[in-house]
């Protein structure tokens, strides 16, 4: 009976002080990954994509200009911070905001990549997915 009540002692000293660790870690984590996005322009015209990126949806810490020839991509263009919200719009003619996408369904972690997709032939001519 002893033993058991020095064993269970053991367990809850070590796991009490290391409980804080993954959420200590999973902060420092999010702090240094690497965000991207990528934009794919499938469209048969040149077209220029304005995204602005942020953590609530009114408020953008990153402005960026994508000006892309009809059919081609740039596939990766970091940028510092940690996002929430992507609002895009492309040659002042289609508009769209978008949560930052998960890493997979059901996740709650933030992909590392959002790839931006647009297709005016498509009846949603603006999408995203995790890359």
């Amino acid at each position: 009976m002893r033993r058991r009540s020095v064993l269970t002692g053991i367990g809850a000293g070590l796991t009490i002080p290391l409980a804080g660790c993954s959420a200590i870690d999973f902060i420092a984590d999010d702090e240094q990954r690497q965000y991207s996005i990528g934009v794919y322009n499938y469209s048969d015209e040149d077209h220029t994509f304005i995204i602005r990126i942020g953590r609530r949806p009114a408020e953008a810490f990153e402005n960026m200009t994508v000006e892309l020839d009809a059919s081609t991509a740039d596939e990766r263009i970091p940028f510092d911070g940690i996002p929430a919200t992507l609002h895009i719009t492309v040659s002042d003619e289609y508009e769209r905001e978008f949560p930052w996408p998960v890493e997979y369904d059901g996740s709650e972690q933030s992909a590392l990549k959002a790839n931006i997709y647009f297709n005016p032939g498509r009846e949603q001519p603006i999408w995203v997915h995790a890359g």
